[in-house]
């Protein structure tokens, strides 16, 4: 597509590659069951996509989401293009990972039919994150100063890299996983109920509010750093 927009009302696409400069806009639902979108244009989802199931899928275009969904996607989702979800609630219930920077403004929810796991490479979340189940994984953060990440029993939010916490929140009856980062307080507020550190994680509470209701389980390779900077509160036990 090039040379002007494209504006259907919905959109279809299956083993088929959506390519070009120009923005393309769909009003209705986007059905993407398999293919790749690629180019230096936009696509505007204002209906929400549609994930189900094992396909090849790459995002290699900025892709802006918005609508209330429920993903049923598995399997990897490779690319190099922006994926943002801008309005609207996006479930996820089904074990998937994906390679491609992702944006959250709105908010997000993992809840699986059965507990599994769901990993992203990059998250820039400036809206909330609900971790109902299972393990929501991180592999790269980028900072922000006003996203929430809510926690429920039995869940964990796995970060697997260095993160600088500056504002926001991190809570609730979970478990906060932090696996070999660098993770660096200096705003914003972390109450979950269980905090593991692990394989060389540096929690350094250097800003911030820091509490802990359940245990703090630290391994012999990482460590905890507290200055009169923080606010820390271990509420439960040091294991």
């Amino acid at each position: 597509v090039s040379g002007g927009g494209f504006s259907p009302t919905n959109l279809l696409l299956d083993v088929a590659t959506l390519t070009g400069s120009s923005d393309v806009t769909i009003s209705g639902l986007t059905t993407w069951d398999d293919g790749t979108m690629s180019g230096t244009g936009t696509t505007f989802a204002n209906g929400g996509i549609d994930f189900t199931g094992y396909a090849n899928r790459v995002i290699n275009r900025d892709v802006e989401h918005s609508g209330t969904r429920t993903w049923t996607a598995s399997g990897s989702i490779p690319g190099t293009g922006t994926f943002t979800h801008q309005a609207g609630t996006l479930t996820m219930s089904t074990r998937f990972f994906m390679d491609s920077p992702f944006v959250n403004n709105a908010t997000v929810i993992v809840d699986f039919v059965t507990p599994d796991l769901i990993g992203f490479d990059t998250v820039f979340n400036e809206g909330t994150f609900q971790i109902v189940d299972g393990i929501f994984r991180m592999d790269d953060v980028s900072s922000s100063t006003v996203g929430s990440y809510s926690i429920d029993s039995g869940a964990t939010l796995l970060i697997r890299d260095d993160y600088a916490f500056n504002g926001g929140t991190i809570s609730g009856a979970g478990t906060l996983e932090l696996d070999g980062s660098d993770f660096d307080i200096f705003g914003g507020t972390i109450n979950p109920q269980i905090l593991n550190l692990v394989s060389g994680t540096t929690f350094d509470a250097s800003g911030g509010a820091v509490s802990i209701a359940g245990a703090t389980s630290i391994d012999s390779s990482s460590s905890l750093r507290i200055s009169t900077a923080s606010s820390f509160n271990p509420a439960g036990t040091f294991v």
